[in-house]
């Protein structure tokens, strides 16, 4: 996209005057008294024969760039609630195509078309990159809801629209800078945590709900440290922890997560209802379970893929299959390449003891190419699990 510049008037269109020409544009520079007013000139008699008549909403767009880039950005810090970025302009025009055409490359992009569009015009707050796009609904929507103080609640209501979709909405529109959005207030302690330790270490964007919704699991394992009995978790119960955790997060200016666990979480007799729930509020959905069939999965993409799906494995096959029970592991790799065909973000994650610390290297080299991320987790020494050794015991 062309820089703008506030003192020449040919530095602020340089687009318009490579399509005018020399003479002409000193013509229209002595008739225009200020730079905002010439594209109606162009609209207008003193466009020459011959231009292209969406040269006037070229000029436009140039001088849309140049307000966008004069103007100031917040810091994070200063901002209370969600925001509209004020290096951002909603622009009308009478011809269509005009980002793509000025984004890309001329020669191959479509020639503009006469038509109503309006364009969003604006500079990203970190890196000041000046961004030309098409407005979409959604985009208008949540420029909306944020200049009126419509909550997601309320707009959903109004436009039955799934208030989780209203939710990504407006996180994508923070995402892209359209909107600004408060720091993330989950941080850790600054009294116990020193601030040179980095950003990324003392505060999150994201808050994960690690769900254990039923204790009933198809296996035996014998590093478990949990298998007390309990009531299954109600219906009624569970929607309002998903409504808790979605205030939660909003009031906190955080994205939020729900891992479903257990147990195994696919036993919970109404999971594909409560997934669908976590899923209608917005919600990215990983399941961390034991392989299920083809149909069970099939079922599950059709409300919405998962974001990942993790299964364990404790070692090879002769240490896993002693530890998880016989054909555990192959089942397990059989499950991966299923995961992999239905495009399913793969994990395996193995509880670390003094037997299947040499087994991990092995282990990963037959994961390579099934598994998307291979990590381990600490032993519990506690139910099950205390028979079993820590590494370097």
């Amino acid at each position: 996209m062309p820089h703008a510049s506030p003192s020449l008037l040919e530095d602020i269109y340089p687009l318009c005057r490579e399509l005018l020409g020399a003479r002409r544009w000193v013509r229209l520079a002595a008739l225009s008294r200020k730079p905002s007013a010439l594209p109606g000139l162009l609209e207008g008699r003193h466009r020459p024969r011959g231009m292209s008549p969406f040269v006037a909403d070229l000029a436009r767009l140039e001088w849309a760039i140049h307000e966008v880039k004069k103007k100031e950005v917040p810091g994070r810090d200063a901002l209370e609630r969600l925001t509209v970025n004020p290096a951002l302009r909603l622009l009308p025009l009478k011809w269509k195509g005009i980002a793509d055409w000025v984004n890309n490359d001329q020669k191959r992009a479509e020639t503009p078309k006469r038509g109503d569009e309006i364009l969003l015009v604006w500079r990203r707050p970190v890196s000041g990159d000046i961004r030309v796009r098409k407005a979409l609904e959604g985009d208008l929507l949540v420029l909306k809801m944020t200049v009126e103080d419509i909550s997601p609640e309320e707009a959903a209501q109004t436009g039955s629209i799934p208030i989780g979709a209203l939710d990504g909405a407006l996180r994508r529109a923070v995402e892209q800078g359209i909107l600004l959005s408060p720091p993330s207030r989950i941080r850790r302690d600054p009294s116990i945590f020193p601030e040179s330790a980095g950003e990324e270490f003392l505060v999150s964007p994201m808050f994960t709900l690690q769900w254990h919704i039923t204790q009933a699991c198809d296996l035996r394992c014998k590093h478990c440290y949990d298998r007390s009995r309990r009531s299954p978790l109600n219906m009624k119960t569970a929607l309002r922890v998903l409504d808790e955790l979605r205030d939660f997060c909003r009031e906190r200016f955080v994205g939020g997560q729900v891992s479903f666990s257990g147990g195994n979480p696919l036993l919970y007799p109404k999971f594909l209802d409560l997934y669908r729930a976590a899923v209608d509020r917005g919600f990215p959905v990983v399941i961390l379970g034991n392989p299920t069939s083809r149909e069970m999965l099939e079922r599950i993409v059709e409300i919405r893929k998962p974001s990942a799906f993790q299964v364990s494995l404790e070692g090879l096959e002769t240490h896993n299959d002693r530890i998880r029970g016989r054909g555990t592991f192959r089942r397990a790799l059989e499950f991966l390449d299923l995961l992999r065909e239905f495009g399913i973000y793969a994990m395996v994650m193995l509880t670390l003891t003094r037997d299947n610390v040499n087994q991990v290297l092995p282990l990963a080299e037959i994961l390579r190419g099934r598994a998307d991320l291979f990590t381990f987790n600490r032993l519990s020494r506690t139910g099950e699990g205390a028979t079993l050794a820590l590494p370097g015991q």
